[in-house]
């Protein structure tokens, strides 16, 4: 059991980018939880972006939030556009970090301040680093990497050394 156990570690050792896949895949499906929680009680998340008594800008940020965790997780979950699915959700992590929960400070009850710094941290390794092996811009990168085919031409017009 325990030579199962090390093969088993040294074989995930050698496959860390697994790792950072795992992680972007829970990140994406918690952003998309998030969306579908905002979506299914708005008044959530306007009440924690309207302190400042107007109306049209906190439900405009409350729209592009529910959005973009949406859109955003789904994307970041499957390794799609990775880079751009996590840059297009900085803003809003940014806000949440410096506007929303700054005010709680560290160790707050909540600890949403912790939460959604370690977030936004994680967005930007993603927006830096972008997707790992698990992932469809791992695969397009393969696709687009594969040398083209040379076909010998036939038929007709084919130069005389090719018939």
């Amino acid at each position: 059991m325990p030579e199962a156990l090390l093969r088993a570690a040294r074989d995930l050792n050698q496959n860390r980018e697994l790792g950072l896949d795992l992680l972007r895949i829970y990140l994406g499906i918690g952003l998309f939880v998030r969306g579908g929680v905002f979506i299914a009680r708005p008044e959530s998340l306007l009440e924690l972006i309207s302190a400042s008594g107007d109306w049209f800008w906190p439900a405009a940020i409350a729209h592009y939030v529910a959005a973009v965790h949406i859109a955003g997780g789904i994307l970041l979950a499957l390794g799609a556009y990775t880079r751009l699915a996590a840059a297009v959700q900085l803003p809003v992590l940014a806000g949440a970090v410096f506007f929303t929960h700054w005010g709680e400070g560290l160790l707050s009850e909540g600890q949403s301040l912790e939460f959604a710094g370690l977030v936004c941290f994680m967005l930007v390794i993603f927006t830096v680093f972008g997707a790992g092996p698990l992932s469809i811009d791992a695969r397009l990168r393969k696709v687009d990497e594969q040398p083209a085919k040379v076909v010998p031409a036939q038929g007709p017009f084919a130069p005389s050394g090719a018939r």
